[in-house]
């Protein structure tokens, strides 16, 4: 899946959770509990959003991954390059969400070269890929 026509969808090194995990799971605004007595944040957590409304009003589920019907999926490959712009290495963005639900689980070191994300328990486990020894 690649994000690059979405405006500000690749560049995800903010606090958000990418938009391409939030089509597959239902993660929304990340949001903030402030006490107004010491005026510190008290808890911050991500809002639950199961569907999205689309620009004519129709509801889009966003809980794909948490849904046995879509148990045929292992995972979603994420880019969010094009001709212009990417890394100096092809791949080097790759992002690997797997599927909590899938029937058929891909093994997860097969992609240590790039990272990957996990759903358990109501939480995101964001793996960071590891550094590939070369052969030389």
């Amino acid at each position: 899946m690649n994000s690059r026509g979405i405006p500000y969808a690749p560049r995800w090194h903010t606090l958000d959770i990418p938009y391409f995990i939030q089509a597959f799971l239902p993660f929304g605004n990340l949001s903030a509990l402030w006490d107004t007595k010491t005026g510190e944040i008290d808890k911050t957590f991500y809002e639950k959003r199961e569907n999205v409304a689309k620009v004519k009003g129709s509801s889009v589920p966003t809980t794909a991954f948490l849904n046995p019907e879509f148990s045929f999926v292992s995972a979603v490959l994420h880019s969010g390059v094009d001709c212009v712009n990417r890394p100096d290495i092809l791949g080097d963005d790759f992002i690997v969400l797997h599927n909590p639900t899938a029937k058929h689980p891909l093994d997860p070191t097969i992609f240590q070269w790039c990272e990957q994300m996990f759903y358990q328990n109501g939480k995101l486990e964001r793996r960071p890929k590891q550094e590939v020894q070369s052969r030389g």
